[in-house]
């Protein structure tokens, strides 16, 4: 999709920082993070809404969600909270 960041820089294979990949997704370090260790995790195929994503793509992305996000929790010595 032209007119998608991601798509974008995924056909270009150009981010940055990159903490996990696999067939259907990709997590990657936010370049202009709020906090430390900011990420965004994605499906590589483009889509307009969740709602889109096949069950691959749905357990991929929710597996990597929580696998980064308890590897950030150790790097950081986070406390537990969602906001």
């Amino acid at each position: 999709m032209a007119d998608c960041v991601f798509c974008d820089q995924l056909g270009k294979n150009s981010f940055k920082y990159v903490l996990m990949e696999d067939e259907y997704s990709i997590a990657i370090l936010d370049e202009y993070p709020y906090r430390k260790g900011n990420c965004v995790v994605i499906p590589k195929r483009h889509m307009l809404s969740i709602s889109e994503m096949t069950e691959e793509e749905n357990a991929s992305v929710f597996k990597m969600i929580t696998e980064v996000s308890k590897a950030l929790e150790q790097l950081f010595n986070a406390k537990k909270h969602f906001c």
